[in-house]
């Protein structure tokens, strides 16, 4: 997989990830799939409490969406080591 207009890969979670989320929401979607590095190689997080952050940030970027019409969820996938 590469990353495309509708796919970005982020090798960790920062503080653009907002960015990203609202860019997708003002085209034509998009996923975003973090704990992957530039070359679609699964890297995984280092902290695996980051998870727990991910429906926080999501309620805050649907609060700042406005109409609400893009679906937004999680999908967590676990990859061997």
């Amino acid at each position: 997989m590469q990353e495309t207009e509708r796919i970005e890969f982020k090798e960790r979670l920062t503080d653009d990830i907002y960015k990203e989320i609202i860019a997708f929401a003002n085209t034509d979607g998009g996923t975003i799939y973090v704990g992957i590095n530039d070359h679609g190689e699964p890297v995984g997080l280092e902290d695996a409490g980051m998870l727990k952050l991910f429906p926080a940030i999501l309620l805050v970027v649907s609060c700042l969406i406005h109409p609400q019409s893009l679906p937004i969820g999680i999908q967590e996938r676990l990859f061997p080591k």
